[in-house]
């Protein structure tokens, strides 16, 4: 019987406890025909690191990633809520004049 081939992916390490990321705490938040936005979420230290992918041209692959201590589920929440319009800025300006930020 031949074995199935496996695809492995490889995360790197955390950038906190410089532990190995794991693929099944990998979670594809959004993908378009050109990037996929990634969170992987470390086993170790619980951090999470928030990525995008970029096919380009002549299988070229860009990776550009943040760490976070943002979950994947927020940023479901966060893709699928309200969006920010001018007053609410303007709303979040004159409130944070009333009560005196500095």
């Amino acid at each position: 019987m031949a074995k199935k081939a496996t695809k492995t992916i490889f995360l790197g390490l955390c950038p906190i406890c410089r532990k190995k990321l794991h693929e099944k705490n990998l979670a594809i938040i959004d993908k378009s025909n050109v990037t996929t936005l990634c969170c992987v979420k470390c086993l170790s230290c619980e951090s999470s690191v928030l990525f995008t992918v970029a096919s380009q041209e002549h299988n070229m692959v860009t990776t550009v990633g943040i760490l976070t201590d943002v979950q994947a589920q927020d940023i479901a929440m966060l893709k699928n809520g309200a969006k920010v319009d001018y007053d609410d800025v303007l709303a979040m300006h004159v409130f944070l004049e009333k009560h005196g930020t500095s």
